[in-house]
């Protein structure tokens, strides 16, 4: 009898296992080595990656990648600025294009100035020159640069003032012409690979904001200086290879950031001439050909052509008087936060206008102002922010001339109504 209890005991205890069994929910068997998730494989990829060069941060995340490209360096000329996203992008290449006496050089100085007055004694720019020499008269008293006159040159420019029946220079106007901000120098090599590797070396420093380049088409390559037979000896495509090779190093050196992980910030301004494309025939054939090569092409962020227009004359002939010239631009192409195809204009003068030398930025912003329903326009008044500034378009732009704080409200609020957002000077 305690037997056949047991036994049935046994048994029932059994099956309450296997019921409780079956209704318990199916649990999966642990596999050694199972599947990481793609997120785990991802990061040790990318660990592994960095590890492997040295830690430099060779794959970033998404929170952890710098967009240089919202620090721009602005030429002053609002609504070019307004066509380019802001200014010239940082951590890359533009280009000016032009005709001759167009003003690609001014254009390439006044944003320098631009940079110089933004960033005062921290300012560092480096002209890299392959046409001509750098021309420091023009650019301090013509284009707003504060770079120091040596003593020859002060001691040479008294000369020709006594000469002509002028006193020599007054104290405080020596104190101008030794007058300087910030850091400012100057390369000059032969030939083209000298000069474009020096300009690779500067930009992987990271500590200019600006590395002007001018020009692109003045370039002389090795090739070309050793020639035993001079102007005979023909190179094809000698400038493009080695404009081609610069561009490789160029993308490697504005990639990776510099010694303190810090990314890289410098503006890579080049000056570019056109040049007849003799095998364009037609009435809509492109007769623009612009010397470099493919990789230039490809490897710009921006290109602005500039155009001479009309003669700005006053009188009647034969007793007129030029005063300037319209310059028209065209941004030919666009990365970077700006795209191509703006084209617009601006008032360019010799100084007998009453505003200096140089783009009438004053009339410029006054206009794009109006355009943009920043400035109020009342019959012949003009107002900001319901405060009349002056009655007629001349006295407005005299105004701005005189105001400089209010030029620079005029240009925050533009921006702010266009929709541009971006900084000027960066804080890493």
């Amino acid at each position: 009898m305690a037997s056949a209890a047991k036994e049935k005991a046994k048994k029932e205890k059994k099956e309450a296992k296997e019921e409780a069994r079956a209704k318990a929910p199916i649990k999966p068997k642990a596999v050694k080595n199972a599947p990481l998730t793609r997120a785990e494989r991802i990061e040790l990829l990318r660990t592994g990656i960095n590890k492997a060069f040295e830690g430099k941060g060779a794959v970033l995340c998404g929170d952890e990648i710098s967009n240089v490209f919202t620090l721009r360096r602005p030429t002053g000329i609002i609504d070019l600025d307004i066509s380019i996203g802001g200014g010239w992008p940082a951590g890359g290449l533009s280009q000016i294009i032009g005709e001759d006496n167009s003003g690609k050089s001014y254009l390439a100085n006044r944003t320098m100035a631009e940079v110089q007055k933004t960033y005062g004694d921290e300012a560092a720019i480096s002209v890299c020159m392959t046409e001509q020499k750098y021309d420091k008269a023009f650019a301090k008293w013509k284009c707003g640069m504060r770079i120091p006159m040596s003593p020859m040159e002060i001691q040479m420019l008294e000369q020709a003032r006594v000469k002509d029946g002028l006193p020599p220079f007054t104290q405080p106007e020596i104190d101008w012409l030794k007058d300087r901000v910030g850091h400012f120098q100057e390369s000059i090599f032969q030939t083209a690979e000298q000069v474009l590797e020096a300009a690779v070396q500067q930009v992987e420093e990271n500590v200019f904001q600006v590395v002007l380049i001018d020009s692109f088409g003045a370039l002389l390559t090795a090739a070309e200086a050793e020639a035993e037979g001079g102007l005979e000896d023909q190179h094809f495509a000698g400038a493009s290879k080695v404009i081609t090779g610069f561009m490789h190093r160029l993308h490697a050196a504005l990639n990776l950031p510099d010694r303190y992980g810090r990314p890289n910030t410098t503006t890579v301004l080049g000056i570019n001439q056109v040049r007849e494309n003799l095998k364009a025939s037609g009435p809509y054939a492109n007769t623009l050909q612009i010397s470099g090569g493919r990789a230039l092409k490809h490897g710009k962020l921006v290109d602005v052509l500039l155009k001479k227009g009309s003669k700005i004359k006053v009188g009647k002939y034969p007793n007129e008087t030029i005063l300037g010239k319209e310059i028209n631009w065209t941004v030919l192409k666009g990365k970077a936060g700006c795209h191509d195809g703006g084209e617009g204009e601006y008032r360019f003068y010799y100084g007998e206008h009453g505003y200096g030398f140089g783009a009438d930025i004053y009339h410029n912003l006054l206009q794009c102002g109006v355009k943009t329903g920043v400035i109020e326009q009342s019959g012949a008044w003009y107002g900001f922010q319901n405060t009349a500034i002056c009655q007629g378009q001349d006295n407005a732009a005299h105004g701005f001339m005189a105001n400089p704080p209010l030029v620079e409200a005029v240009r925050q609020a533009i921006f702010a109504k266009v929709g541009l957002s971006f900084i000027t000077k960066e804080t890493f």
